[in-house]
């Protein structure tokens, strides 16, 4: 069942291409380089072969379509995960840019959210567990194989990180990197509290406060205000200036004070296009900003063009810091850019698409900015409340916002609707059987 969503300025059928288009990219030839249940591949020339970060980012959005489907890609990649806990980076265990690194590269670690969203939808506590082993040996794998033991900071290697600079592991720590393991640390804190584990929530209550003071000590540039990656062993920052400058206010990573800088760094916009067509994944005023037309080619497409990959942490990091406003506005911009256009990537001058043009991982950040982000819905079975969160009060846009028939559970849908003129005027229905509190919370100018 596919949602009926309306968004002022934003067409109607676009969230069912969106969906349509991610159903496109479901491959159903099994067994398949270990996986045993259909999985998302990227889409267009990509092939068939399944990439652990873009089928971990198809699943955020995918949940609210068929979350069966969705637990099954966690069990599939229970089955998949070595020994010493890496997960591939895609199927067939080869990375095309180093490959006879191969057997020791993994992906910029976007699972643990995407399982934690996926398990908190479901409440399958049969699958919670199994899913929880998976992520913490997950876990333990970048602490042991990427944990530079001089700075405390986790390295990374390209489709490690998304950086043009291909590098290997153990020679550079990296903003979004780190970002990432700082929240696999909270939700593996939450998925341990579930479970009643008090000695694991007490290891990644540590690992996560230990990695935000390293991060703070040696990515961020007091004279600049703003995070750039760094070189371990020669021991000196990087000055190329990207968008994952704004994941240090992931989880409140950066104080108050550091907060605002990024803050007025992000509006600038000579530096990252917010006002046009953003992000641009380097600063426009950086030596090293480019921009790629055409298919996707691999470290200068990170250069300069406008990725969901890139808007959405920064969204995501905007809403853990508070800043509820600017994350509004720009998960409204971000579906505005890419409705009726889930490419790869965008053109950040003109906002025509490049790459593939059916990007799975594009379609799913997409439902994702409008059902979690823009009309705030997050459900969680096993503390069983739903909480309705919208925040189209804050655009400043006027209109009727409504989302109808979205599925919660087995035996449940939800019709919302959204009347914002000075005020937003929150009405909702629940059909079936609602077996869990529900929290509104009006968030307006």
């Amino acid at each position: 069942m596919i949602p009926e969503i309306k968004i002022v300025g934003i067409p109607d059928n676009a969230f069912s291409e969106a969906v349509e288009t991610l159903q496109s990219c479901i491959r159903t030839k099994l067994p398949y380089e270990g996986f045993i249940y259909p999985y998302f591949s990227p889409g267009g020339y990509y092939g068939d072969g399944w990439w652990q970060l873009d089928l971990s980012l198809s699943l955020n959005g995918y949940k609210w379509i068929d979350l069966p489907f969705c637990e099954n890609n966690l069990k599939n990649f229970v089955l998949t995960q070595e020994n010493d806990g890496r997960i591939w980076l895609w199927a067939g265990n080869l990375v095309p840019h180093v490959p006879e690194a191969s057997k020791y590269v993994s992906s910029l670690p976007k699972l643990f959210d995407a399982a934690y969203n996926v398990l908190c939808l479901s409440g399958n506590r049969e699958l919670l567990q199994p899913v929880y082993d998976m992520l913490k040996k997950y876990l333990n794998w970048w602490y042991t194989e990427r944990l530079d033991s001089m700075t405390g900071l986790i390295t990374a290697s390209f489709e490690e990180t998304f950086v043009p600079y291909i590098g290997k592991a153990g020679e550079r720590a990296v903003m979004d990197t780190n970002a990432e393991i700082v929240v696999a640390c909270d939700i593996l804190y939450r998925l341990a509290e579930y479970l009643g584990k008090n000695e694991d929530c007490a290891l990644f209550i540590k690992r996560k406060a230990e990695l935000i003071r390293a991060i703070n000590r040696y990515l961020w540039n007091e004279e600049k205000g703003c995070y750039y990656a760094y070189f371990v062993k020669e021991k000196k920052m990087e000055n190329m200036l990207m968008a994952n400058t704004f994941n240090g206010m992931r989880k409140k990573i950066c104080g108050e004070d550091r907060k605002k800088r990024l803050l007025s760094l992000l509006e600038d916009d000579r530096y990252f296009n917010f006002n046009t067509y953003p992000l641009t994944s380097v600063a426009k005023n950086d030596p090293a900003f480019q921009v790629v037309e055409g298919e996707y080619i691999g470290n200068p497409c990170w250069q300069g063009n406008v990725w969901t990959l890139i808007n959405t942490e920064v969204v995501k990091s905007l809403i853990d810091s508070d800043e509820l406003k600017m994350a509004a506005r720009l998960a409204y911009k971000t579906i505005s850019e890419f409705s009726c256009n889930y490419s790869e990537f965008l053109n950040p001058i003109t906002g025509k698409g490049n790459g593939v043009e059916k990007y799975a991982w594009t379609a799913s950040q997409y439902i994702e900015l409008i059902v979690d982000v823009l009309f705030g819905i997050h459900f969680n079975r096993f503390e069983n409340k739903l909480i309705i969160k919208p925040l189209f009060g804050l655009l400043g846009i006027k209109g009727d916002y409504s989302i109808k028939s979205l599925k919660l559970t087995e035996n449940c849908v939800l019709d919302l609707e959204i009347l914002c003129d000075n005020t937003c005027e929150i009405n909702y229905e629940l059909h079936g059987e609602a077996d869990f509190t529900v929290e509104v919370i009006e968030v307006n100018n």
